[in-house]
């Protein structure tokens, strides 16, 4: 035990000797930024602040993680996070966000790019019958490897798109047609575990709960 401590104390050490020369160095004012962007944390409450924020929610996801595993935490967040901008009069498209990637940080330990490179925005759009719905958009360091992250993060979408009362993705006869042409493509070139039938995409778009598209360089999350 003795040696876990000293081993523990000397990595802490050696990564504040580093982060005091890497202050130094941006101080000079040669790099696009003049801080350094990656702050050290002693843990998953600690990385998640640093990585997505928002300012003080180490602290809240401390406690929570106490009695609560990873995934009940995340959701409790998320909640608190649309709760508060609800009472306050925040932005909720820009709430929504910040509750997502928040969430999505807390159930990969902040060690993945996903909540910050991986989801390019989240809006709030309109259906063609006037309701509103939830979207989140994708960039490629979520697609590459990160199935797992890319459904969790529409399932914490999902709840926040009730708790901010919206309406489902209601997509067109043209829109499901679209995800039968881009999963045929999408096989040609990748050759898909599981080659769905026509009928089977038809039927995924116009009853599943989430939505995805291609929409040009990101790929699009409509949240049912």
């Amino acid at each position: 035990m003795e040696y876990h401590e000293s081993y523990i104390k000397a990595i802490r050490e050696e990564v504040q000797r580093i982060a005091k020369v890497a202050e130094v160095a941006r101080g000079k004012g040669l790099d696009p930024t003049p801080n350094v962007e990656i702050s050290p944390a002693d843990d998953v409450a600690g990385r998640v602040e640093g990585l997505v924020g928002p300012p003080g929610v180490a602290e809240r996801i401390r406690h929570l993680s106490e009695t609560k595993p990873a995934h009940s935490v995340a959701f409790e967040v998320a909640r608190e996070i649309i709760q508060d901008a609800q009472t306050t009069g925040k932005n909720l498209e820009d709430t929504a966000e910040q509750a997502i990637r928040t969430a999505l940080a807390i159930l990969t330990e902040g060690i993945t790019a996903g909540p910050i490179e991986g989801i390019a925005t989240v809006r709030i759009k309109t259906n063609v019958d006037g309701s509103r719905y939830l979207a989140v958009y994708f960039a490629g360091p979520i697609r590459a490897a990160g199935g797992t992250e890319a459904a969790q993060t529409v399932i914490v979408a999902d709840a926040i798109r009730q708790q901010i009362d919206l309406d489902r993705y209601k997509p067109s006869n043209e829109n499901v047609e679209r995800y039968v042409e881009e999963v045929d493509l999408y096989n040609r070139i990748s050759h898909l575990q599981y080659p769905s039938r026509p009928e089977e995409v038809r039927l995924a778009a116009r009853n599943v709960s989430v939505h995805p598209r291609i929409d040009g360089h990101r790929r699009q999350v409509l949240v049912a």
